[in-house]
């Protein structure tokens, strides 16, 4: 005969409670194990609090104001940012490597109220714009430009470079690096490693303007002419380049290093309004203040005078004056 071990009490006081939880527990475990598994892709979860992307590649691409095209380009890649909820037309911002065949177009002072647009091109499933608005641009060429990489941002999207921004407010911005080189209508070109081309509204005027800007080091050649410095800005309204810190030029007659130069490229005249020095042909000298008539081969103290010093001992002086 066998003899059963009795239960503790508590046991077969717990039993009757513990038989119907460790039921429930288990039919959840099991509607837990067969429930389809929703992942998060962590690219899409990156991207949800910055915008909707859509990535091409070997695509043109452009820019339009008041549906004409301000400027163009090709891209090896493009990685285009909108906000959620709004059409894949309404780009926000844009990435873009290997970067041809680029060109700006002039585009009227008057028209910085217009509204903005970037698609890529074609873009029937991107963007509804007619093959007109395609084909017409806002003006002439203004520059053509290729670069290795750049980032494109409309309105205040991206701070405006320096001090910028208690003169003007930003339209859009293409901030381009590697190799940057621009050549203009009138056939001058500028060479540096990065570049800010950009179109902003004058906060006093309410006009537009498109300039170039550029921290990184930049030669502008025109017409035999050189001058390299540290920073540039380049104003395409009105054809005038202002470079600054470590600028070093050279030109027909001669050579001049300073801290400033303006350069209007209409009247091919550079105006130095602080102390200089350089050659002049074939003598050194030194200046308070010149202009330089490019286009005449003159040479004009603004304020004192141009020392040319003949040898180590001596120096001869030419007075001038320039009102």
């Amino acid at each position: 005969m066998t003899t059963r071990t009795p239960r503790p009490g508590w046991v077969r006081r717990m039993l009757p409670w513990l038989t119907p939880t460790v039921i429930v527990c288990s039919i959840a475990g099991l509607y837990r194990w067969s429930e389809p598994r929703r992942s998060v892709p962590t690219e899409f979860a990156n991207r949800a609090s910055a915008g909707v992307g859509i990535h091409l590649e070997n695509a043109p691409f452009a820019a339009y104001s008041g549906g004409r095209k301000t400027w163009s380009l090709w891209a090896k890649s493009i990685d285009l940012e909108h906000s959620p909820n709004a059409s894949a037309g309404s780009i926000q911002s844009a990435s873009l490597t290997d970067i041809r065949s680029g060109v700006l177009y002039s585009s009227s002072p008057t028209g910085s109220n217009l509204p903005l647009t970037s698609t890529p091109q074609p873009g029937p499933l991107l963007s509804r714009v007619s093959s007109s608005d395609v084909d017409t641009p806002s003006g002439p060429p203004a520059v053509k430009f290729h670069a290795g990489s750049g980032h494109y941002y409309i309105g205040s999207a991206q701070p405006l470079p320096g001090d910028l921004n208690s003169t003007y407010t930003a339209r859009w911005q293409l901030q381009l690096s590697g190799g940057v080189a621009v050549e203009t209508r009138d056939g001058n070109s500028l060479h540096t490693e990065s570049l800010t081309i950009m179109e902003l509204t004058n906060l006093k005027t309410h006009l537009a303007e498109q300039r170039l800007e550029c921290d990184s080091g930049a030669t502008v050649s025109r017409r035999g002419v050189k001058i390299t410095s540290n920073r540039l800005r380049y104003s395409l309204n009105d054809h005038t380049v202002e470079l600054l810190d470590g600028v070093r030029g050279t030109f027909k007659e001669g050579s001049i290093q300073s801290q400033r130069t303006f350069w209007s490229l209409n009247d091919d005249v550079v105006q130095i309004p602080d102390s200089s020095t350089g050659i002049l042909n074939g003598s050194e000298f030194g200046a308070q203040s010149i202009t330089l008539d490019l286009k005449n081969g003159r040479q004009v103290a603004n304020h004192g005078s141009i020392f040319f010093r003949t040898d180590k001992e001596g120096a001869l002086s030419a007075e001038g004056s320039r009102h």
